[in-house]
């Protein structure tokens, strides 16, 4: 791909992700914030920047021929995706009565606007901006997209329990964070990982065909969605016992299962750079032979 090319994709890629960014700042111009509110949502923003940057900026899986600034274009383009995503979810709400979906049903299909936008962020990322060259790239992306995503969501959750607090605003907003980040602050990164190791091989396992490589895409973006739909439904389920047991377990999963995402994202990070540089080191064994080869044929006075 020539240079004008990269340079054509990479300003299509930034253009349509500053229009959602746009979109969001409009979004939340038009919330009723006020200074305390906002200064809780702005730390609390502050504080998921700053996971991210200490869980992405050394990892060995992170794209190899880009800067740490991927991880604050993942964070920035994540937030970017609120507005978006809220409005999609606002107008989905208008056919639940009309498809005749229970809380139930309707709650397993809500995470579909947020996993297709994250998933299509991801993808711009890893093809138009950063030219991902392992399947584990598109996941420490879709990590820093996840954060991003939760950061601004929250400020919403923030908000309302601001709110509806009748003490203060100071209480309200520190329950609202708390209520969103004991389930599990990297719940989005999770969802989008899973579904991102699926999009990374889909571009980079070029070797495998092209059905491989198709059933890896789908089979990992709906492990992602079905995740996030059982998170979201685990509060819908009937009784009084039940959905508090499925939240806790839920909740413990998702600690685990982030946990697990992430240590065995740097552990596949690690070995893809112990194969490359073995691959490196057999193609400079390679070339130098023929040179050792001639110079031992001069020595000896034989044509090589």
């Amino acid at each position: 791909m020539t240079n004008k090319m990269n340079l054509i994709l990479r300003i299509t890629g930034i253009l349509i992700l500053l229009a959602s960014a746009v979109w969001t700042t409009i979004y939340f111009s038009q919330l009723p914030f006020n200074v305390t509110i906002a200064a809780m949502s702005a730390l609390h923003l502050a504080l998921w920047l700053l996971l991210a940057w200490l869980l992405l900026r050394n990892h060995p899986g992170r794209p190899v021929q880009s800067s740490p600034a991927f991880i604050f274009a993942g964070f920035v383009s994540g937030m970017a995706l609120c507005a978006p995503s809220v409005t999609t979810n606002e107008s989905i709400i208008a056919f639940k009565d009309w498809l005749g979906l229970g809380s139930l049903e309707f709650t397993l299909l809500t995470p579909t606007a947020e996993e297709l936008f994250k998933f299509a962020t991801v993808f711009i990322l890893s093809t138009m901006i950063f030219r991902i060259r392992r399947p584990i790239e598109a996941v420490t992306i879709a990590i820093a997209v996840g954060f991003g995503f939760a950061a601004l969501e929250n400020a919403t959750y923030i908000l309302k329990a601001a709110l509806d607090n009748l003490n203060s605003d100071v209480e309200g907003s520190l329950m609202g964070y708390a209520a969103r980040t004991v389930p599990g602050p990297w719940g989005h990164s999770l969802y989008a990982g899973l579904s991102a190791w699926g999009l990374g091989a889909f571009l980079c396992r070029t070797d495998k065909s092209l059905g491989w490589r198709i059933g890896q895409l789908v089979i990992w973006y709906f492990l992602g969605f079905a995740t996030h739909s059982i998170f979201n439904a685990s509060t819908e389920l009937p009784g009084e016992i039940a959905p508090l047991v499925t939240l806790i377990a839920v909740i413990a999963f998702t600690w685990i299962g982030g946990t697990w995402l992430y240590l065995r994202t740097r552990k596949i990070g690690r070995r893809d750079i112990a194969e490359t540089a073995q691959q490196n080191g057999a193609a400079a064994h390679g070339a130098s032979a023929p040179a050792v080869e001639d110079v031992s044929a001069r020595a000896t006075g034989q044509r090589p």
